[in-house]
């Protein structure tokens, strides 16, 4: 299986998740896609999608269990098949753009993910409860 480029994640997640076709037009400037745009903007649909289930129907829950799969999955293969430099946008514009206020939410999704993708979120949140992200920020202000 050939390695997942940034320049294909994104039509793999919209011949998937044809969903996500809104966001690949917030994500387009002067004709050309911003992946990691669209990868900020395909975890925010994850996010809502997730938020949807608990007021769905039982058909509506499958479908919006399928699309959220889909997406994750293909964030999971990124993660494990993708170059460093894939890995690293996938990371910083898809995992990180899961941070949520909303923890029963948060919890949904993360219990979701596959194990690169639960190893990211370990590491970031690690990080960003660490002393030297706090001194950072400190630093800023």
């Amino acid at each position: 299986m050939p390695r997942i480029s940034s320049t294909i994640i994104a039509a793999r997640m919209l011949e998937r998740v044809p969903e996500l076709e809104p966001a690949r037009r917030l994500s387009t400037y002067g004709g050309e896609l911003l992946v990691t745009i669209f990868l900020g903007n395909a975890a925010q649909y994850v996010l809502a999608e997730a938020r949807a289930l608990t007021s769905a129907s039982t058909s509506e829950q499958a479908a919006i269990t399928a699309r959220i799969a889909a997406i994750l999955e293909i964030v999971e293969e990124s993660l494990v098949e993708g170059d460093d430099r894939l890995r690293g946008v996938v990371s910083a514009a898809f995992i990180e753009e899961l941070d949520t206020d909303d923890a029963a939410t948060f919890r949904r999704v993360v219990t979701q993910l596959g194990p690169a993708s639960q190893c990211e979120v370990t590491t970031l949140t690690k990080f960003y409860q660490s002393k030297e992200w706090r001194d950072f920020i400190a630093r800023k202000k």
